[in-house]
């Protein structure tokens, strides 16, 4: 974890995101793929890019999200 409370605070805040609209949205999309392709549908597509798009926009340009790496950059790899 970051030293400063700033980083660390990021660091669980993106920890969240991850849990509750990353994987969830990954987790679906994958499952199918798997099991049924014909059954992904838009929705299941929209929400894994509107996720996938916060953690792109959250993260920028940075190498790391919390400064240097951490348990955030573990969450959404």
């Amino acid at each position: 974890m970051p030293s400063d409370s700033e980083g660390r605070a990021r660091v669980r805040m993106m920890h969240q995101f991850s849990d509750l609209h990353l994987v969830p949205a990954f987790g679906r999309v994958f499952k199918k793929k798997l099991t049924a392709p014909e059954e992904v549908t838009g929705e299941d597509r929209a929400a894994l890019s509107e996720a996938l798009g916060r953690v792109a926009d959250y993260v920028g340009s940075q190498k790391f999200i919390a400064g240097g790496f951490s348990l955030a950059d573990c969450a959404v790899l």
